[in-house]
């Protein structure tokens, strides 16, 4: 079993990582887009898993 604050303080970071990452996306060179779509959808998946292990 995952302890709360642990499953917590990933949910945090990942939530963060998130939001950075669709700040990124606003800037980001059209060459490089398709990986940044692939870094956000990660980073969603990541936070989602973890929400679910907060839960």
């Amino acid at each position: 079993m995952i302890p709360d604050s642990y499953a917590a303080m990933r949910l945090a970071n990942a939530s963060r990582r998130v939001r950075i990452l669709e700040a990124r996306l606003a800037v980001t060179i059209p060459a490089t887009y398709n990986q940044a779509l692939t870094d956000l959808a990660h980073a969603r998946a990541k936070e989602a898993y973890w929400e679910e292990r907060a839960q």
